[in-house]
């Protein structure tokens, strides 16, 4: 019984201590106006990145295949296209295409989900496309492709 009693007059000091102090950031009670009320925003929450996607950055060298890593090929553009994704919105308005600086390199940032399936494109002019089909988890930890590509042959016709 002495018990019961000590637990009723905690509560109602505890009760009565928490009902007089105002919460720190809220509108104080009182007469209401236009111009006294607060717009407290809305908390903004980050969009949830699905378990199993990350960022990551496909690098590497273009070069002649013909001449090897000593020529390499300026202006190569890469490009890379979800072929499957459970997350395709997780791609919406990511660019998605390199090219290769003076010394054939490049630096290609993707985001992709363990599961998605991409293809890489190499393309060059004066040299046949290069094609490269990877899934998501190929990706983890970045990756690096050098990639030789085989210059188209052009053919001299002389007359008879």
């Amino acid at each position: 019984m002495k018990w019961l009693l000590i637990f009723l007059m905690m509560t109602s000091l505890l009760l009565t201590a928490c009902r007089s102090r105002p919460v720190p950031g809220q509108d104080t009670p009182g007469p209401a106006s236009g111009a006294d009320t607060q717009t407290i925003p809305p908390i903004k929450t980050p969009t949830p990145t699905p378990m199993g996607t990350w960022k990551t950055v496909i690098n590497g060298m273009i070069y002649d295949r013909l001449t090897g890593p000593g020529k390499p090929i300026v202006g190569a553009c890469i490009s890379y296209d979800v072929l499957h994704s459970q997350f395709a919105e997780l791609q919406k308005g990511r660019p998605n295409t390199a090219t290769t600086d003076e010394r054939g390199e490049f630096g290609l940032p993707v985001i992709v989900h363990d599961t998605d399936s991409i293809r890489i494109l190499v393309e060059a002019q004066g040299y046949l496309p290069y094609e490269e089909r990877l899934i998501g988890i190929d990706l983890s930890g970045g990756r690096r492709l050098d990639i030789g590509l085989t210059p188209l042959l052009s053919a001299t016709v002389t007359p008879p």
